[in-house]
C-alpha cells in the first residue's frame, strides 16, 4: 500500500471521525503540506469551533518503504555526550574536593601515575553512565513523534500501513504506541483490505502541554514553492547567499530523518564550565609547594655523610647553620592564620613556653631556679647577655653547644631582671662588680662566637636593685 493511498484513506476516516464535532463551517482537508523549519504534514483537516477558534488536525502517513519514520533509532551520540557531561561534572568537583582537603599529594609525587588514574577513572565513569542512560526513552528517537512535538496542532495522528511493523508484540510497535500514549497522539492502522483500525485517540488532557509549542502555517507544496520563489526574487544576491549558508549550516534536508534530534549545546556548555573549573583548581594546586616528608633513617645517614665531608675539608668548613624556628616565615603567607601574625606575637609565643626564670648548667643537665633567686644573685652587678630567643629549645641547643666548648653560660628569662622583656637570653654565669671586668668577659665571648660562625649579639647591662 502506497503512501498516497494511506493519505486518502486517513483523510476520509478522519473526516468521518470529526463529522459530529460542533463547528460553524465545513471541514477543510489538504494533503502534502510544508511548513517553516522543514516541517512536513502529510494531511491536515481544519474547521472553526462555535467559539470562533480554529481547530486543526494533522497526521503523518507511513508506508512500508518509509517505515524508518516510525522505527525508533538509538541516539547513542546523545547518550555519550550526556555521560561525558555528567562525568566532567563529577570529575571536576572530585578534584576540587581533593584540592580543598589537600589530598592531591600523588599529583606532585607521581604526576604520570595520577593523570593515568584520573584518565582511566573518567573513561570508566563515562562508560558506566552511558550504560545506565542508554535504555532511557530520551535516547530512542522516532521521527514522526519528534516532528509532531515541533509544532502545535489540536489533534495529531500517526497513520501507518499494517506491513510497517512485524506485529503488535514487536518492540518497534510498542515504542510508537507508548510514545503516542505519553504525548497524547492518535494512532491509526490501515489494514490490507483498506479498513482502518483505531488503536488510540488523541488525549485531550495533553492539550495543555501542546499549547506551549509554536504555531506553524502549513502550505501545499505548490504554494510553498511559489512563496519561496517570491521571497528569493525580492532580495539581492548577498542576502540570498547568506540565507543559503544559514540553511546549509543549521537546517538539515527533508530526507534527513534525524533533523529533529536534540541539540548538544547544553552538554558542551557543561563540559566547558567543568573544564574551566578543573583548570582553575589545577592552577591553584600547582601553585602550592608540596610538603615532602623525608625518611628519618635516610635523613640521619645523609647528615652523617655531610658531617664527615665537612670535617675532611678542615675546621673552617665545619660551620653548621642553626635556624630559629620562630623566625621561619611559612610558605603559605596568604592563608588567614598567618595574615594575623604580627611581630608582637612572638614574645607571647615565648611566654607560652616559659617554664622557669633561670636555667643553670650542672653536670650536663639544666637545673631551674626561680626569678627571685636569679635576681638576688646578681642585683647591683653587671651581667653579660647574648641573643634574644623566643624558642626555648633553640636556646637550649645554643647553651649546650657553648658549654661543650667550656663557655660558662646559662639561660635566663629576661623579664626576671629587666621589666617588659618577654624572651630568653644567654647570660654568663658570673656577674661582675665593675664594668671593665664585664667588658673583658664580653670580648672573650664575642671571639668564641665569631670563631663558631654564630651571629649572636652581645651586650652588658647592670641589674638595678638594693
Amino acid at each position: 500500500m502506497t503512501e498516497e493511498r494511506i493519505i486518502e484513506i486517513a483523510l476520509r476516516y478522519l473526516r468521518g471521525h470529526y463529522k459530529y464535532r460542533p463547528r460553524v463551517d465545513e471541514i477543510a482537508i489538504r494533503a502534502r503540506l510544508r511548513g517553516g523549519q522543514n516541517l512536513v504534514a502529510d494531511g491536515m483537516l481544519s474547521f472553526t469551533t462555535p467559539q470562533g477558534t480554529p481547530f486543526t488536525i494533522t497526521f503523518e502517513a507511513t508506508d512500508y518503504f518509509k517505515r524508518d519514520e516510525l522505527w525508533y533509532k538509538v541516539l547513542w551520540p546523545l547518550a555519550f555526550w550526556d555521560a561525558g557531561a555528567a562525568a566532567s561534572v563529577v570529575g571536576s568537583f572530585s578534584i576540587l574536593f581533593l584540592h580543598w582537603n589537600k589530598h592531591l599529594g600523588l599529583m606532585h609525587s607521581w604526576p604520570y601515575l595520577f593523570w593515568a588514574i584520573a584518565f582511566l577513572g573518567a573513561v570508566i565513569l563515562t562508560l558506566l553512565v552511558y550504560k545506565v542512560l542508554l535504555p532511557l526513552r530520551r535516547y530512542r528517537y522516532v521521527y514522526a513523534i519528534e516532528q509532531f512535538k515541533a509544532y502545535f496542532a489540536d489533534d495529531q495522528w500517526v497513520t501507518f500501513s499494517s506491513d510497517v511493523f512485524p506485529g503488535y508484540e514487536d518492540p518497534l510497535f510498542k515504542e510508537v504506541r507508548e510514545r503516542c500514549i505519553y504525548n497524547g497522539f492518535g494512532l491509526l492502522e490501515i489494514l490490507p483490505d483498506e479498513k482502518v483500525k483505531l488503536h488510540l485517540t488523541p488525549a485531550r488532557g495533553a492539550l495543555a502541554g501542546r499549547k506551549t509549542r509554536k504555531l506553524v502555517s502549513f502550505l501545499t507544496e505548490s504554494d510553498w514553492s511559489k512563496a519561496v520563489q517570491g521571497r528569493m526574487r525580492s532580495v539581492n544576491w548577498r542576502d540570498r547567499l547568506g540565507r543559503f549558508l544559514v540553511r546549509v549550516a543549521k537546517r538539515p534536508e527533508l530526507d534527513d530523518l534525524l533533523r529533529f534530534k536534540r541539540p548538544i549545546w547544553r552538554q558542551l556548555t557543561i563540559c566547558t564550565l567543568s573544564t574551566m573549573l578543573l583548570v582553575a583548581v589545577l592552577i591553584r594546586e600547582y601553585g602550592r609547594r608540596p610538603l615532602i616528608y623525608e625518611n628519618e633513617e635516610a635523613f640521619v645517614k645523609r647528615m652523617e655523610a655531610l658531617s664527615a665531608q665537612l670535617e675532611a675539608k678542615g675546621p673552617e668548613s665545619n660551620i653548621p647553620v642553626l635556624l630559629d624556628s620562630a623566625s621561619v616565615w611559612p610558605f603559605e603567607k596568604n592563608t588567614l592564620p598567618y595574615l594575623k601574625l604580627i611581630p608582637e606575637s612572638l614574645p607571647a609565643q615565648a611566654r607560652v613556653s616559659f617554664t622557669s626564670g633561670y636555667l643553670a648548667y650542672q653536670s650536663g643537665k639544666l637545673k631551674t631556679y626561680s626569678c627571685d633567686q636569679a635576681f638576688q644573685a646578681v642585683k647591683g652587678k653587671f651581667v653579660v647577655l647574648s641573643g634574644s630567643f623566643f624558642d626555648l629549645d633553640y636556646l637550649k641547643s645554643i647553651l649546650f653547644r657553648l658549654r661543650e666548648n667550656r663557655i660558662p653560660v646559662n639561660g635566663l628569662w629576661a623579664e626576671c631582671l629587666f621589666p617588659k622583656r618577654g624572651y630568653y637570653v644567654l647570660i654568663l654565669e658570673q656577674a661582675y662588680s665593675s664594668l671593665e671586668e664585664a667588658e673583658r668577659a664580653q670580648g672573650d665571648l664575642i671571639a668564641f662566637l665569631v670563631s663558631q660562625g654564630l651571629l649572636l649579639e652581645t651586650r652588658i647591662e647592670r641589674v638595678e636593685g638594693e
